[in-house]
């Protein structure tokens, strides 16, 4: 048995989950982590890096063998090769995975719906059981996706939570990753102001462990995060 020092211990990237409505700006934010960063893309956010003219590496998702074979890529890069993955966004994977299904097999509609929940489950645990690994390859791990209205059992309170593929997991989530931020967009007169909410907010639920302020504006955010890295 060998004793070490705990500051000798490495330290791990940081697995992001961000959620919130369409177009409210979760790729605008995760594109602008420090790169190089690879884009995993399972929607539309490619129109968002060309709208804003952001260049980086990027894979596209159209269908479930993609995904398998981005997780082996991934897996396979060299430590110190991209500083930020951006999976974007898992709602958007789920759908174009019944879609395959649904377009390119003659069966009932039971059994496209089986196939398709067998699928997801075998996505979504492939993913997250790969969180672990991809924190030692990257500083940051960030995937967003969309928000949905869970009724809790127990109480029978409804909630805003993130969607995860497969299923929808309020209570775990925070489990599988560091942070679990609550993106929204407040009118301003013409102007739009976004904010990253990283507590619980009446309706909705978030988590951080990083000791970030409870509201900040994106670029708030990532100068803290940047900053706190660097040091």
């Amino acid at each position: 048995m060998e004793i070490k020092k705990s500051l000798d211990y490495p330290k791990n990237g940081v697995a992001i989950l961000i959620y919130g409505i369409a177009g409210v700006g979760k790729t605008y934010l995760a594109s602008h982590f420090p790169q190089p960063a690879l884009f995993v893309d399972g929607g539309k956010g490619l129109l968002t890096l060309q709208q804003f003219k952001i260049n980086m590496d990027y894979i596209k998702i159209s269908k479930y063998t993609d995904i398998l074979d981005t997780v082996e890529y991934i897996n396979s890069c060299e430590t110190g090769k991209y500083r930020t993955l951006i999976w974007d966004d898992l709602g958007s994977m789920a759908e174009a995975i019944l879609d395959e299904i649904v377009s390119t097999k003659a069966r009932s509609e039971t059994a496209s719906l089986i196939d398709y929940k067998l699928i997801v489950a075998r996505l979504r645990t492939n993913l997250l059981n790969h969180l672990r690994t991809w924190r030692t390859k990257f500083e940051f791990t960030i995937v967003t996706t969309m928000v949905t209205s869970i009724q809790n059992p127990e109480t029978g309170a409804v909630i805003g939570a993130p969607s995860v593929i497969g299923r929808k997991l309020p209570d775990i989530v925070p489990c599988l990753f560091d942070e679990v931020w609550r993106m929204e967009a407040t009118s301003m007169g013409d102007k739009l102001q976004r904010n990253i909410m990283t507590v619980p907010e009446g309706f909705f639920v978030a988590e951080s462990h990083l000791g970030l302020p409870n509201k900040l504006s994106p670029e708030e955010l990532l100068e803290v995060l940047i900053k706190d890295k660097e040091e």
